[in-house]
């Protein structure tokens, strides 16, 4: 359900998301109030790229590491060095590690297949009348699916399955069902899905 918050000083945060080392470009262009805690974001994300929110998670912003998942205290489960300091992300604001466009941070979804994406803010500017955020404004491609392997395996598996001569084609196409499409990518999909987290801005 769509909430009000007034405020004199809010402003909105453009970022743009991309998939680490998809080519082509794995990528979501969204908007969310600069407020916006890291795990609130972290759901978020989830809805705009299309992952299932099925793995653990964390924020990455120089040697600092941001999650609130269970095993968030336990720095090698993550593959990450005891020196990261660790924070909790339901207590952190967006805004508190973006703050200058062209600023970035890393997000990264499931320790196994190690989904990494690039987050840049891109803009900041006072919320527009009526409008509710988060939205999502444009990207391309659907994200892989979960538990495929990564991203190496995830462009093999799509090798494989253009060629139906391939060896692995017909294991491929059953293990991805008929609905995957990786060029897919549904816009009015994925902002029906975030109206669970809008508010309306009063300006």
């Amino acid at each position: 359900m769509n909430q009000k918050k007034s405020t004199q000083d809010e402003k909105i945060y453009r970022l743009n998301i991309t998939l680490k080392y998809s080519n082509p470009p794995i990528w979501r262009s969204f908007e969310v109030p600069y407020r916006t805690t890291l795990s609130r974001l972290h759901r978020i994300i989830q809805v705009v790229m299309g992952w299932e929110d099925d793995h653990l998670w964390n924020f990455v912003v120089g040697k600092t590491f941001y999650s609130d998942s269970p095993s968030y205290s336990d720095l090698s489960f993550f593959g990450l060095p005891d020196r990261i300091k660790k924070v909790d992300a339901s207590k952190t604001m967006l805004c508190a590690v973006l703050k200058h466009a062209g600023n970035k941070i890393v997000y990264i979804y499931d320790m196994g297949d190690n989904w990494e994406h690039d987050i840049v803010l891109e803009e900041k500017f006072p919320p527009e009348t009526g409008v509710s955020y988060p939205r999502c404004l444009g990207g391309e491609r659907a994200c892989p699916p979960e538990d495929c392997g990564g991203i190496e395996r995830f462009y093999y598996m799509m090798e494989c399955i253009s060629d139906p001569k391939n060896s692995e084609y017909e294991s491929f196409i059953e293990w991805l069902g008929d609905e995957y499409d990786p060029a897919h990518f549904d816009l009015e999909k994925i902002n029906k899905a975030l109206k669970n987290f809008r508010i309306t801005l009063k300006t």
